[in-house]
C-alpha cells in the first residue's frame, strides 16, 4: 500500500510559511535574552515575594495588589495584576530560580502573539504578505524589546496575548457565543495590565461601528450586545477594588498642577520621538517634573491631529475603528500620570503598536500591486535593521552594570534611580565602598526632584547596609533607627534593623525587628531565615560557652551565620591556612571567602585546596568562581572610574 501525503493548498502553505519565517526570524533575534539575569523590579517581585517563593491557594494571587505596598516605600501604588504573579509562580515551579527560564515564558508569549497579530490581521482583509509583514514590524520592534527582554515587562506582553485573542473571538457582528468568549480572553487581559481596558474600547467601538452600519440596529441591541463586556468589567472591578483596599491611601501628586498637565503632551511629544527613532531604545525616558521644552512642544501640535485622525475614524469599517481605537485608548491610557517617575517608557508601545500594526495591514492591502511590492520590500529591509538593533539591545539587558550605567547616561541628571540600582549592582558584588558613594549620589540627585521623594530614604538605608557590611555597625545601627523612628511600618527599614542588630549579637532586639517585619510581610523567606539565624547563633554560642572550646571552624560558621562579613572572612582565611585542616575544610573556607572576603584571600584558599585535592572537581569549579569574580570586579571598577567622569 503507498502512503499518500495530501498537501494544503498552496495558498494556505504560503501563508504558512511567512508565518514559520516571521516567527522565527523573532526568536533569533531575542534568542540571546535567555542569558539575562533578574534584573531590576525582578527580585522584589520575584525573589523576594513570599507568594511567588512559596505558592499559595489559587484564589489568595486574585486578593492581593500587586506590589506588596510594605515591601518598597518607592513601590507603585494601584496596580492589580494576579495573572502575573500567578506566571511567575509556574516559571519558579518549573525552573527553580534560573532566569534563563522565566525568559524563555517571556519570549514565548511574545511569538503568540505575533501569531494572534498574524491571524488577526489576515482576519481584517490584508493579504499573507502584508500581514507577515505588520507582524515581522511589530515583533521585531526594537522599542518593545522591553517587554519582551525584561522579566517585569511580562505584564505588556500577557495582557497583549488576552486582548489579540478576544478580537479574535470577536468579530464585528459575533453571535452570544463568540462575545462570551471574548469578554472572557478579555477578563484575562485586564487581570494581567490595566492596558486591557483600552481592548474593552475597541470592542465597543466595533460595535458601535458595526450596528451604525447596519442602520437598523437599536440603542438596546447594542446594550443587549455589550452585556458581556459589562459583566468583565463588574467583576473585574470588583476584585480589584477588594484587592487594593488593603493597601495605604495613595499619596496626592507631589507636582504643581501646570507641571501635572505638562506630563502628558509631554509624554505624547516623547513617544512620537520614538516612533521615528526607534533603534535606540533607552531605559528611564524623561523625569517628571522637568519637562522638556521641544517634547512637550511636538505633544502639543500633535495633540489636534492625533484627535482629528481619530474622529475620522468614525465612518470606516467596524474592523478598522476597533484598530484605531485601540492604538488610542492604550496610548491615551500611557499619558495619563501613571505612578512612575519617568514620563515615558519604551514598555508602554507595546499594546498601542499593535492597532497601528492593524491599521497599517490594511493600508499595505489597499494600495496598488507596484506600490504595495514596494512597500514590502522596504518593510522587509526595515524589519531586518530592527531584527539587529534588537539583538544589540539585548546585550545591554544581560549586563547589569552596563545596563544601569548606560540609563544613568542618558537620563535626566536629576533621576537618582539608575544611580540607586547600579549601586545595589556594586553592593552585590561586595564593593561596598563604592555602592556608598553611588547611593549618596543617587540620594542628592533625587532630592532635587518632587517625583523621588521617597529615593533619599531608600539610599540612607541602602549606605547603612554598606557600613554594616564594612564593619562600622554603630554607624549603621543609629541610620536604621533614624529610617524606622520615620516610617515604621515600611518592612525594608525593620528588616534592615534586625540584621544590623543580629551582627551586633543583640539577639532579642533583633528578633523582635525581624518579628515586626515578618507581620509587615509575612512568609518573607529572607526575614523567615534571618530568624533563624538568630535563634542558631544565639544557641551555638550559648553552647560554645559551656563547651569552653570553640573550634576556628565553628567560629567562622557562628560569624557567618551571624552577618559579620569581616570577621568571618577572617575567620575562614584562619581555617584554609590552619596546618591541620582538611581538604573539605580548605573548599568550605574557599567558597565562603569568595562569598565574604577579598579576591586575594579567596586566591589563596585557593592556592592551598590545590595543593590537597589537585583532582578533585571543585578545584576547577572554584577556579572558574573566582576568575569570574576577578573579571566582574575589574569591570566594575573600570565603569566606576567612567561614571566618575560625569
Amino acid at each position: 500500500m503507498q502512503l499518500r501525503v495530501t498537501l494544503p493548498p498552496r495558498p494556505i502553505r504560503l501563508t504558512c510559511y511567512l508565518l514559520a519565517s516571521v516567527l522565527c526570524l523573532c526568536a533569533l533575534a531575542h534568542a540571546n535574552a535567555l542569558a539575562g539575569p533578574f534584573l531590576w523590579d525582578d527580585r522584589p517581585l520575584i525573589l523576594g515575594e513570599p507568594a511567588v517563593q512559596q505558592p499559595e491557594p489559587l484564589w489568595t494571587y486574585f486578593l492581593h495588589p500587586f506590589w506588596r505596598p510594605q515591601a518598597d516605600v518607592t513601590a507603585p501604588r494601584g496596580l492589580y495584576r494576579p495573572l502575573v504573579t500567578l506566571s511567575y509562580v509556574l516559571d519558579r515551579q518549573l525552573h527553580g530560580e534560573n532566569p534563563a527560564g522565566f525568559h524563555l515564558t517571556n519570549l514565548a508569549l511574545h511569538l503568540l502573539a505575533c501569531v494572534l497579530l498574524f491571524l488577526l490581521a489576515l482576519r481584517t482583509g490584508a493579504s499573507p504578505a502584508a500581514a507577515a509583514l505588520v507582524t515581522a514590524l511589530w515583533g521585531l520592534f526594537p522599542r518593545l524589546t522591553e517587554s519582551v527582554t525584561w522579566i517585569s515587562g511580562r505584564t505588556d506582553v500577557l495582557a497583549a496575548c488576552f486582548s489579540l485573542g478576544a478580537l479574535l473571538c470577536w468579530p464585528p457582528g459575533a453571535g452570544p457565543g463568540h462575545r462570551y468568549a471574548g469578554a472572557l480572553l478579555l477578563l484575562g487581559g485586564l487581570l494581567s495590565k490595566e492596558v486591557a481596558a483600552a481592548t474593552a474600547l475597541a470592542l465597543a467601538a466595533g460595535e458601535l461601528a458595526a450596528g451604525q452600519a447596519g442602520r437598523g440596529a437599536s440603542c438596546w441591541a447594542l446594550v443587549r450586545r455589550l452585556v458581556p463586556l459589562l459583566l468583565v468589567g463588574g467583576i473585574y472591578t470588583a476584585l480589584r477594588l477588594y484587592a487594593l483596599s488593603s493597601e495605604p491611601p495613595a499619596a496626592s501628586s507631589p507636582l504643581r498642577p501646570l507641571a501635572r498637565a505638562a506630563v502628558p503632551l509631554e509624554a505624547l511629544g516623547t513617544y512620537i520621538l520614538m516612533l521615528l527613532d526607534p533603534w535606540h531604545p533607552q531605559t528611564q525616558i524623561g523625569l517628571q517634573g522637568r519637562p522638556s521644552v521641544p517634547r512637550l512642544v511636538l505633544g502639543a501640535l500633535a495633540l489636534p491631529v492625533l484627535a482629528l485622525g481619530l474622529f475620522r475614524l468614525r465612518h470606516a469599517s467596524p474592523t478598522t475603528v476597533r484598530a484605531g481605537v485601540l492604538a488610542a485608548a492604550a496610548l491615551a491610557l500611557h499619558l495619563l500620570p501613571l505612578p512612575v517617575d519617568v514620563v515615558a517608557a519604551d514598555r508602554f508601545l507595546y499594546v498601542p503598536l499593535l492597532g497601528v500594526a492593524l491599521l497599517g495591514a490594511g493600508a499595505c492591502s489597499s494600495l496598488p500591486p507596484r506600490p504595495r511590492a514596494a512597500v514590502l520590500g522596504a518593510g522587509a529591509l526595515l524589519a531586518a535593521s530592527f531584527a539587529v538593533a534588537v539583538h544589540l539591545r539585548n546585550h545591554d539587558w544581560a549586563d547589569e552594570a552596563w545596563f544601569w550605567a548606560e540609563a544613568h547616561r542618558r537620563s535626566h541628571p536629576d533621576n537618582g534611580r539608575p544611580l540607586l540600582e547600579l549601586g545595589n549592582v556594586y553592593y552585590r558584588a561586595g564593593l561596598f565602598e563604592e555602592a556608598i558613594d553611588l547611593y549618596r549620589r543617587a540620594g542628592e540627585a533625587a532630592r532635587r526632584t518632587e517625583v523621588q521623594k521617597d529615593l533619599p530614604a531608600v539610599a540612607l538605608g541602602n549606605i547603612a547596609n554598606c557600613l554594616s557590611q564594612l564593619g562600622r555597625y554603630d554607624e549603621a545601627l543609629a541610620l536604621h533607627r533614624r529610617l524606622v523612628a520615620a516610617r515604621p511600618g515600611a518592612f525594608t527599614h525593620q528588616h534592615d534593623l534586625g540584621l544590623v542588630l543580629l551582627h551586633q549579637r543583640r539577639y532579642a532586639e533583633a528578633h523582635a525587628a525581624l518579628r515586626t517585619a515578618l507581620q509587615l510581610l509575612p512568609g518573607h523567606r529572607a526575614t523567615r531565615q534571618a530568624l533563624e539565624a538568630v535563634q542558631w547563633a544565639e544557641s551555638e554560642e550559648a553552647r560554645q560557652r559551656a563547651q569552653g572550646h570553640v573550634t576556628p571552624l565553628e567560629r567562622a560558621e557562628l560569624l557567618t551565620r551571624l552577618g559579620r562579613r569581616l570577621d568571618a572572612a577572617a575567620a575562614w582565611l584562619e581555617v584554609a591556612r590552619r596546618p591541620g585542616a582538611s581538604p573539605d575544610e580548605v573548599r568550605r573556607a574557599t567558597a565562603h571567602l569568595l562569598l565574604l572576603g577579598t579576591t586575594a584571600a579567596a586566591q589563596q584558599a585557593w592556592d592551598r585546596y590545590q595543593r590537597l585535592a589537585p583532582t578533585h572537581p571543585d578545584v576547577v569549579r572554584l577556579e572558574l568562581a573566582l576568575q569570574e569574580r576577578r573579571l566582574r570586579e575589574r569591570r566594575l571598577l573600570e565603569m566606576r572610574a567612567l561614571l566618575a567622569e560625569r
